[in-house]
């Protein structure tokens, strides 16, 4: 009993230098939700489905949670990312990860040794081939390298405990001989005992320092598994955050359409109504400070037939005082207090959402005043052509002129 215990500590001494934990990485390349969103993220909903896309992310990494804290931080990860997918509103990119719950360790030991019957009725791990091949080279791991030694040289003396009397098929081929039967004699050996035992304890110290090293590696890289996840999630709200950005910048201007003069059919009580404008340039919407230009409040007069002018006359007027700018008019308002409140809300919107403002100034020209008689033109303007019927000479200011019978002045 105490030399089956021998070889078995033996054993894990082996596999214990030899193999290395590793943890399945979290990729579109192996995940098939992750590549399913990545794709929805790319071709239809850049806001919402990069938010699942994070939260497949999180239920790939739960499968390798194994401890406590591991799952109390990934768990508050994938409750805050749901939460996110529901203030957003119906309907959700992924409904089913919204109503999924994680698998909490189940790719966890996936890579551990297949397990035997021994006969007893309970599985027992099954015994790897003794036939040790040495790693080429140095580990990088003081303790895995002097295990490795310890390993290497306990072979002839596992070979001696189970073939003392010279069978030529030892532990180094492998598997043992067809024929093999361990001798009861063997285990009456104390001398032989007395020396695995000294290597066992001599091993003993290395086999913990190494226990404790792969499983410092582990918690190494979980630390840094887990600060990707942070680091990745953070990125993906500040994007999230950007394009809810572009989309309220978006939103503003449209609700700003390009408005019109009135038409003769307004109520002839109107005789003003107040416009303002303004101007941006729809590709730069996604820059990180594009420039807003938004004009004065100004007035229109109109016309004393009951007419307007158009749109093209006032808006050329107002071209004069932005330059260069393609403007865009926001009016009529019948009054001027809900002009300025319109005026006010687009430019305190716009400082919200990263425009730089920038002040269009307009005097909008007087209109002509009617001559006494009341005619004007289409326009509203005087009317500068009208005749006087009163001849300005009269009979007054000059002396009747003496004509012939034909009508010609007679010289006296």
């Amino acid at each position: 009993m105490k030399h089956r215990y021998i070889l078995r500590s033996l054993i894990c001494l082996s596999l214990l230098s030899a193999a290395g934990e590793s943890f399945a990485q979290c990729t579109e390349a192996k995940d098939a939700d992750m590549a399913k969103y990545k794709r929805l993220t790319e071709t239809q909903d850049a806001q919402g489905c990069s938010q699942c896309a994070m939260l497949s992310l999180y239920f790939c990494s739960a499968k390798y949670c194994a401890t406590a804290e591991d799952k109390r931080k990934v768990g508050a990860m994938i409750s805050a990312c749901k939460r996110n997918i529901q203030n957003m509103g119906q309907p959700y990119c992924c409904p089913e990860l919204v109503t999924r719950e994680p698998q909490w360790g189940s790719m966890v030991g996936n890579s551990s040794p297949a397990t035997v019957n021994s006969g007893s009725g309970s599985p027992e791990p099954a015994s790897p081939s003794l036939d040790y091949a040495t790693p080429s080279g140095s580990s990088g791991d003081e303790s895995v390298d002097k295990a490795t030694e310890l390993v290497k040289a306990a072979m002839p003396l596992l070979n001696q405990i189970i073939n003392p009397e010279g069978t030529s098929q030892g532990l180094s081929s492998g598997n043992p001989p067809a024929n093999y039967k361990v001798p009861s004699s063997s285990y009456s050996d104390n001398q032989t005992f007395n020396k695995t035992t000294e290597f066992i304890e001599a091993a003993t110290p290395f086999i913990n320092q190494l226990s404790a090293n792969m499983q410092a590696r582990r918690e190494e890289e979980e630390r840094q598994r887990l600060e990707q996840l942070k680091k990745e999630q953070a990125a993906a709200e500040a994007k999230a955050r950007w394009m809810q950005l572009i989309a309220n910048r978006k939103k503003l201007i449209s609700s700003f359409p390009d408005g019109k003069t009135p038409l003769s059919s307004q109520p002839k009580a109107i005789k003003e109504v107040f416009f303002f404008v303004y101007s941006h340039e729809p590709a730069s919407i996604g820059n990180q400070n594009p420039v807003l230009h938004v004009s004065n409040v100004f007035s229109m007069t109109r016309h004393q037939d009951g007419t307007w002018p158009f749109k093209a006359n006032l808006m050329e007027q107002v071209q004069k005082s932005a330059a260069g700018l393609s403007l865009t008019l926001s009016g009529f308002y019948t009054d001027k207090a809900s002009a300025l409140d319109q005026q006010q809300y687009l430019s305190s919107r716009a400082g919200e959402y990263g425009f730089i403002l920038k002040s269009i100034s307009h005097t909008p020209k007087k209109p002509a005043v009617a001559s006494d008689s009341g005619e004007t033109d289409f326009w509203g303007n005087a009317n500068t052509d009208t005749k006087s019927t009163t001849n300005p000479k009269t009979s007054s200011d000059k002396a009747e002129a003496k004509v012939d019978f034909w009508g010609n002045p007679v010289k006296d």
